[in-house]
């Protein structure tokens, strides 16, 4: 039987990066819907190089409202929402 290759992954945040997704839709129906992502993404390999990045922490929200409704506010209240869940949890984890 064969082994499963070695996760390697570096030092905490050591040239990892946030990601930002943010998608916004509209349908004839009269409503606008999306999503907003946050990814801490991070250097890994497995196994063999080469590095490859990948996500250490991902949330996200999917969100509807009404085409008379603004959409900025209610994406950046999500964007709020996810930073100040990732820094509560980067904190948790034992990180400076």
């Amino acid at each position: 039987m064969e082994k499963a290759p070695k996760l390697q992954v570096g030092e905490p945040c050591s040239d990892g990066y946030l990601y930002l997704r943010v998608s916004l839709g509209s349908a004839r129906a009269g409503y606008y819907f999306g999503d907003v992502t946050l990814q801490l993404r991070r250097p890994a390999m497995i196994g063999e190089p080469p590095v490859v990045m990948v996500s250490a922490w991902d949330k996200g929200v999917i969100f509807t409202g009404g085409i008379g409704g603004a959409a900025a506010p209610q994406v950046l209240r999500l964007v709020d929402r996810l930073v100040t869940q990732f820094v509560e949890d980067y904190s948790q984890a034992g990180n400076p």
